[in-house]
């Protein structure tokens, strides 16, 4: 499974945070033509560049994936990311729940939301911190 996890505005998170599914179907759209010059001014208002702590983890470590540069070790298990743009990340998964235990928390301790879809489209939400939640209710 295949999870895209952006890094996003606040304002993007104040104004859709209750429209998930608008926000699946532009990143749909988006990965199916991201060289529309329309989309990728949206995409650039929209996001922000994944943190640098979190682009900086795995880096330097004995890398089992040589065709990617970031990686993440959770529990001795290693994670495929792939930073495009440093906007967003390519996570490979073997299921939601795993992602869920292993790469969410990490997201979850940044002070930034993020928006997680599925490849598929099948699944996805906001990631952010409970603090910012407790303020959102």
């Amino acid at each position: 499974m295949k999870l895209y996890i952006f890094c996003m505005t606040e304002e993007v998170l104040e104004r859709y945070y209750y429209r998930g599914d608008m926000l699946r179907r532009f990143f749909r759209e988006w990965r199916a033509d991201p060289g529309n010059p329309l989309l990728k001014r949206q995409m650039d208002y929209i996001t922000r560049n994944i943190p640098a702590g979190l682009l900086a983890i795995g880096k330097g470590r004995a890398n089992p994936w040589p065709h990617t540069e970031f990686l993440v070790s959770v529990e001795n298990d290693w994670y495929d990311i792939m930073a495009v743009e440093k906007q967003y990340w390519c996570v490979g998964c073997n299921s939601l729940s795993e992602a869920e235990r292993t790469v969410f928390p990490l997201l979850k301790a940044m002070a930034k939301p993020f928006f997680v879809v599925s490849e598929e489209g099948m699944h996805y939400g906001w990631i952010i911190s409970r603090k910012k939640h407790h303020a959102l209710s």
